[in-house]
């Protein structure tokens, strides 16, 4: 099964949003139905063995029927490289990040084999202004992401959320 991960909300002066690869999930078994009991941290940086030995990111057996869960962060085909300026000269970042379709933003994609995604506990959100100003590791309490440039120019998320959705 491949789950999409989005941002949502009513985006204001953002030109792309993406999130740190490593986030917490809430996952259920899909042979038996039971949720996993805990919070499971998921990280394109680790490196597990599924049930035929292919690399995957997560891992975990299902307490009420034995059976492995296996989860990986695929990489967004979708996506395209940004180079945004910096405080130097003649030195760029290069970010990636998809095209908002109907308010919301495309920022992760799960592959699961015996597992369902229920929910994005949190991530690390970053936000690319239409002036290409990065803001990193924006705070979203309340529903609510604001960023001011050196500009004076606001870039804002309101009615902010993470959707996860079995993909089609």
């Amino acid at each position: 099964m491949h789950f999409n991960v989005f941002v949502e909300g009513e985006f204001n002066n953002i030109k792309g949003v993406f999130i740190d690869q490593s986030y917490p999930l809430r996952i259920r078994c899909t042979n038996c139905g039971a949720p996993h009991e805990k919070v499971v941290v998921l990280s394109d940086d680790s490196v597990a063995e599924g049930d035929f030995k292919e690399k995957v990111n997560l891992s975990v057996n299902c307490r009420s029927c034995k059976r492995m869960m296996t989860l990986k962060i695929l990489k967004l085909k979708e996506a395209k490289k940004h180079m945004l300026p910096t405080k130097f000269e003649d030195e760029f970042k290069e970010v990636w990040f998809t095209d908002m379709e109907k308010s919301r933003f495309l920022v992760s994609r799960i592959e699961t084999n015996g597992a369902e995604v229920m929910s994005i506990e949190s991530c690390i959100l970053n936000m690319v202004s239409n002036q290409d100003v990065l803001f990193t590791n924006a705070d979203f309490e309340d529903k609510i992401v604001a960023k001011c440039n050196n500009l004076n120019t606001i870039s804002s998320i309101t009615r902010f959320s993470l959707v996860v959705e079995l993909a089609k």
